[in-house]
């Protein structure tokens, strides 16, 4: 017989098991210890199945409520972010400590050229 996995079959597989544990008691009757294991994990199986469904909603609110703080989050540093640019203004090289990139002077073409062309290699 093949090895059962999943946990609906494998409460079936038991349900059956006890079913036919209880209809030849008389015969399996030093079995009983057994039968009695077997209904114990079964049950404690069900309250750690439910456990685990309750537990999966739990997360997937804490998931929805985490997102939903970041989402918060990203708004507020923006807005700091724009408050640094603005009080320190869009050029000045201090924004770099604020993870905003101030506005600077561009190269000409030519100056960039001439800079890679001396560039050792």
């Amino acid at each position: 017989m093949s090895s059962i996995n999943r946990f609906g079959d494998v409460m079936v597989d038991w349900d059956s098991l006890l079913a036919a544990y209880k209809q030849h008691a008389e015969l399996l009757g030093i079995g009983e210890e057994d039968r009695a294991l077997l209904a114990q994990a079964r049950a404690q199986a069900w309250e750690l199945k439910n456990l685990q469904e309750s537990l999966r909603a739990r997360k997937q609110e804490a998931t929805q409520q985490l997102n939903e703080v970041v989402r918060q989050g990203k708004e507020v540093a923006m807005r700091m972010r724009s408050l640094a640019r603005h009080r320190f203004g869009p050029r000045n090289e201090g924004l770099s400590q604020f993870r905003v990139a101030p506005i600077r002077k561009r190269k000409s073409r030519r100056a960039a050229a001439e800079e890679a062309e001396q560039a050792p290699e």
